[in-house]
């Protein structure tokens, strides 16, 4: 049996990369402001170091947010929660109707 040049000898030791992820206090930070904001899921993106907001109240199609900064992201969520129909966040009737509660096992 041959290997490729490219492919490890068998036997040797691989290369063990910590997983650890990028930008961890920006990870953390969009994790705070989306817990604070619970009508948003918001992320942080390490490629683009911009911080990301999608509603998840009813918004026009393709409402998505993003911004260098958290200071920059929350008045554009403010703005879009103004902006949006009257059930957005805070706003009375929840967005996703709750399934009606249905027995189990089902009647046969």
């Amino acid at each position: 049996m041959t290997s490729h040049p490219r492919h490890h000898r068998p036997g040797s030791p691989m290369l063990r990369v910590a997983g650890e992820p990028y930008d961890p206090g920006q990870r953390r930070a969009a994790g705070r402001i989306e817990r604070q904001n619970p009508g948003w899921v918001v992320m942080y993106g390490p490629w683009t170091r911009h911080y990301w907001a999608y509603p998840r109240f009813s918004a026009p199609r393709g409402t998505i947010l993003d911004a260098p900064s958290i200071a920059e992201l929350l008045p554009l969520m403010r703005a879009a929660e103004l902006a949006g129909p009257a059930s957005a966040p805070g706003f009375g009737r929840p967005t996703v109707p709750r399934p009606k509660h249905r027995p189990w096992p089902p009647a046969s």
